[in-house]
């Protein structure tokens, strides 16, 4: 008996706190996965509290796209889309569709949270990506899948418990999201193992932590770099930079003689060509470029039933201040900037 605890020890990592950025969707909401969301740096009150001082989080680059679609967000890590979408969403459905996943820290209800406020394990993390990767299925996780004696004999056998946490069709497009974060985003790095995967980075303040959990159809995996009392890792030292190479490595030793597969669509869920700058259906003529024609993944009746259109693209080229429509002040002058008189149509409303 050495007089220490597991959690006295590096070897319990998988059950110490820390802080992933938390990723959502509320199948109940009506709010559509990849419409555009405008990415303003606004002070946005954290209504919980009675501070005087708002709530001012940034993009990692201290930079803003403007009109984005929750997709580009995703595939960037877009805080301020993160913590809008936390506010509409609404704390309470993000805390029960957290619980559902097999997240059972309880989540502060704070906006902060949008962006990791709240600690939880690599087990927690990895248990409510897995459930995205697993159909929406939850399976608690075990660590001694069975024992044998010196015969071969199986003396005991763990006999995982799973349960239909969220709808197929709501992990389905999950998994569709982050798929883009290996294609294009900040996971782009995992595109080289040349294998169906999706998954999400994470960088804590400071650089403190560093995440990244990823998922193919059959195996989730959590990395998290950093140490065990609050310290930076370095300057620059993010999820992609810190956790990914890690998580490659394994991957590519796992990946070695197994079959390639996807992740079989649920019946409700449709593909429809659109153009991905504006979330809209493609519609070439009005200005949508080649690149720009994505086959987007929605449940069915969710889809957009508007083309874009060329006050679309007119309005997508304007500054990011300029773009809701609405007077803006200049942060320097204090002169109200142009204002636009016109926005991007709603697609129709989800049933």
């Amino acid at each position: 008996d050495s007089g220490f605890t597991l959690a006295d020890t590096f070897f319990d990592e998988t059950t110490i706190f820390l802080d992933p950025g938390l990723f959502y969707v509320d199948e109940h909401h009506k709010i559509r996965q990849f419409e555009l969301t405008p990415e303003l740096r606004q002070k946005i009150k954290d209504k919980e509290l009675d501070e005087p001082a708002p709530y001012e989080p940034d993009n990692y680059h201290h930079s803003y796209d403007g009109l984005i679609t929750l997709r580009t967000a995703l595939e960037k890590s877009k805080n301020i889309v993160s913590v809008k979408l936390f506010n509409r969403v609404g704390q309470r459905k993000v805390r029960r569709f957290a619980r559902a996943c097999g997240v059972t820290t309880n989540i502060s209800p704070f906006l902060s949270s949008a962006l990791g406020a709240t600690s939880i394990t690599v087990k927690e993390a990895c248990k409510a990506y897995g459930t995205f990767a697993n159909g929406g299925v939850r399976t608690e996780p075990y660590f001694v899948r069975k024992v044998t004696d010196h015969y071969g004999k199986t003396l005991e056998e763990s006999k995982p418990l799973t349960v239909q946490a969220i709808p197929p069709s709501t992990a389905y497009l999950i998994v569709s999201g982050m798929k883009g974060v290996i294609k294009e985003g900040t996971g782009i790095r995992a595109r080289a193992l040349n294998w169906t995967l999706c998954g999400k980075t994470g960088t804590t303040d400071d650089y403190t932590d560093a995440w990244f959990v990823g998922s193919d159809p059959d195996l989730t995996v959590g990395v998290w770099t950093g140490f065990d009392q609050t310290k930076t890792l370095g300057d620059g030292e993010t999820g992609a930079k810190a956790a990914l190479p890690i998580w490659i490595d394994f991957m590519k030793a796992y990946i070695k003689g197994r079959p390639k597969r996807d992740w079989p669509m649920p019946l409700d869920i449709t593909r429809v060509p659109i153009d991905k700058k504006s979330g809209l259906l493609a519609n070439p003529p009005a200005g949508c470029l080649p690149g720009d024609i994505i086959l987007e993944t929605f449940r069915k009746g969710t889809e957009p039933m508007e083309k874009c259109t060329t006050k679309t693209h007119e309005l997508l080229k304007l500054p990011y201040y300029q773009q809701h429509g609405k007077v803006i002040f200049d942060e320097i002058t204090g002169l109200p900037l142009p204002k636009i008189e016109f926005l991007i149509p709603h697609p129709r409303k989800s049933r």
